[in-house]
């Protein structure tokens, strides 16, 4: 797609970097846009039975290189070029890897052989381009009224697709670079990625992974895998987001207004489970987002809050409720949400700070 009919651009901000921005005003419920993420994978828990591309449970194909890889029959038939190539390319090479690296999850594993035999159909595709654009050739007069042809060469380029993502190295603990400087070095040596790729080249990805992937379905606590998209992924966090992300037809990720957008205003998503008891407060928020994306956050919710005294309040368990359940309470013209603790009983009154 051109860049000219995107709905959305690159911005930027000092408190929360590069991200997109809308280029068009949105009502709450609307499609922004909707993309396939670049790389996604399944966890190895549900690898080889959900549909590796609409994330089905209605298996009808399955690859017969590796137990790993399996189309529903919506997309085994369109997409039978698509089953060949990946069992060709990567299923072939997963199966090739010693077995003691395919025991236990092998998210990782599958993730960079798919995204290395992406780059490999990439630089193919470019290979082609440039081919073609050789045999493009243009009149040139010369002064002498010779005419001459002038051929067009092509460049092709070996480019990560995520070289936009950040990677925060220098924030990552050290036993998460160990992890990383391990990893790589079993991949580097057991599963062939192309000459060009170091094993420092795959720990700057390992650490985009863990601060950008987005788990599917992307709304729910039952998560099937992760992607990465160069776009979706470039969306900043709020605990008071404009968008959400949802899966769409054929597994697309679709990106939902959850309220009115204006234009120009910042597409953002939230990165927890909002809805979680656990998040409700600004600590909690923080705390999470610190622990799994490495930043704390200071959006206009997360100020709002911690600018505000706590405060107590009384409820009473209603009918039906129990312990870790959650109640909704308006606090100053505020919704809150508090979880129900351990040990109370309906009927009961408890004082709970907020």
């Amino acid at each position: 797609m051109s860049s000219l009919l995107l709905p959305y651009t690159k911005s930027s901000s000092p408190r929360s970097g590069t991200g997109l921005s809308s280029l068009n005003s949105h009502s709450k419920g609307a499609l922004v846009f909707s993309v396939r993420p670049e790389v996604s994978v399944l966890y190895s828990s549900h690898a080889g039975t959900v549909c590796d591309s609409c994330y089905s449970s209605r298996i009808s194909h399955k690859c017969g290189l590796c137990p790993s890889y399996s189309l529903c029959g919506a997309c085994a038939a369109p997409e039978r070029r698509l089953a060949a190539r990946h069992e060709e390319g990567e299923c072939k090479k997963y199966g090739a890897v010693p077995a003691e690296l395919r025991r236990g999850d092998t998210d990782y594993l599958r993730w960079f052989l798919r995204y290395f035999d992406l780059r490999e159909r990439q630089a193919q595709q470019e290979r082609e381009t440039k081919k073609r654009a050789t045999e493009t050739t243009k009149l040139e007069t010369t002064p002498g009224g010779v005419v001459g042809v002038v051929g067009v060469v092509g460049v092709v380029t070996d480019r990560c697709p995520f070289s936009g993502l950040v990677s925060l190295d220098s924030l990552q603990s050290a036993s998460n670079v160990a992890w990383s400087e391990s990893f790589a070095a079993l991949f580097v040596k057991h599963c062939s990625p192309p000459p060009s790729v170091t094993s420092k080249d795959i720990v700057r990805l390992l650490h985009v992974l863990r601060v950008n992937d987005l788990g599917f379905p992307y709304a729910g606590s039952a998560t099937l895998g992760w992607a990465l998209s160069s776009a979706a992924c470039l969306m900043n966090h709020s605990c008071d987001p404009t968008v959400a992300v949802r899966v769409g037809e054929g597994g697309a990720m679709e990106i939902e207004a959850v309220r009115d957008v204006r234009e120009g205003e910042e597409l953002t998503i939230s990165y927890l489970d909002l809805l979680d008891p656990a998040h409700a407060a600004v600590a909690g928020r923080r705390a999470a987002l610190k622990e799994k994306y490495l930043f704390s956050c200071n959006c206009s919710r997360c100020v709002e809050q911690a600018s505000k005294k706590p405060v107590q309040v009384k409820i009473v368990v209603p009918p039906g409720a129990g312990a870790g359940d959650v109640l909704s309470v308006v606090v100053e013209g505020e919704e809150r949400r508090v979880s129900v603790p351990d040990g109370a009983v309906e009927g009961q009154e408890l004082l709970v700070t907020l």
